[in-house]
């Protein structure tokens, strides 16, 4: 059991490649009904902005963090990571930018609970060859572990109820076998209706930063119109009169607005969140 997450980690490179020439948006992945979204345009200067940061040192100095690091749960988990830095031929840092470089997305559909992750990598070659690497350190766990099977004459890997497929640049990750299926039909058929179709995430994309470093969406009257969460949209009573009036404007957002962003911008000079 303790192999799998390091599995899952690891097939998220495994699948198949196609000639299409339509590439569309990750928002275009998903299911028109998509209630939750959330997409990383640029995850590598993430890990830059976090790992390369002016401030790294002297965290590192810091005996809190020197007590962290020096025990043999973290001596076990970097050799780990020299293993798997060894298979795939890189280091890690290097695997991320390479199998991320286009962007990171997830998406959550109520209508048959599914999430969809869409992950868009440098350049199919590349992606081809983790993929490769990464079935090679798959191999070495039990057989049984990772299922492989076709769809459209492509090759799909089941483990657990996690599905992954990877096609051209992108790699698909899902819980539910019509979602996988969807997605995978519009990259191969250029059909790239989805998520984007829908009016309120046209509004709100509409507002999004173009420097965001992470940006998500949230449609709030589907929620308020399924009846979830109803204390979100009540007003609770309070003894605080300024409280009651800052609450109560927010409530009035929450039970009006169609829909909701957030997004935050990182850098090595700041860190900026919106909502």
């Amino acid at each position: 059991m303790r192999s799998m997450p390091l599995l899952l980690c690891l097939t998220v490179f495994l699948g198949a490649s196609s000639t299409a020439d339509e590439n569309p948006t990750a928002s275009q992945l998903m299911p028109e009904s998509t209630v939750f979204y959330v997409e990383v345009p640029d995850p590598s200067g993430l890990i830059s902005a976090i790992f390369d940061h002016p401030l790294r040192q002297k965290i590192e100095s810091l005996e809190p963090w020197k007590q962290a690091t020096s025990t043999p749960e973290y001596a076990q988990f970097n050799t780990g990571l020299v293993f798997v830095e060894g298979v795939l031929g890189m280091k890690w840092r290097e695997a991320v930018k390479t199998a991320t470089g286009r962007g990171i997305a997830f998406g959550f559909d109520p209508a048959n609970e599914a999430v969809l992750v869409a992950i868009q990598g440098d350049d199919a070659d590349a992606m081809q060859t983790l993929h490769d690497k990464a079935l090679q350190f798959s191999q070495l766990g039990p057989a049984d572990q990772l299922k492989k099977g076709t769809y459209r004459d492509l090759p799909v890997y089941q483990a657990g109820e996690a599905r992954f497929a990877l096609v051209r640049n992108w790699l698909l990750l899902t819980n539910h076998p019509d979602t996988g299926k969807a997605a995978i039909d519009k990259l191969l058929d250029g059909n790239a209706s989805g998520l984007d179709q829908n009016e309120f995430f046209q509004q709100a994309r509409a507002t999004q930063s173009r420097d965001a470093t992470a940006w998500a969406f949230l449609n709030l009257k589907f929620i308020r119109d399924a009846g979830g969460a109803p204390e979100l949209f009540r007003q609770q009573p309070s003894d605080n009169p300024g409280a009651e009036l800052i609450a109560g404007g927010i409530q009035s957002v929450l039970q009006k607005t169609p829909w909701l962003t957030a997004s935050i911008r990182v850098g090595h000079e700041a860190l900026e969140a919106k909502a």
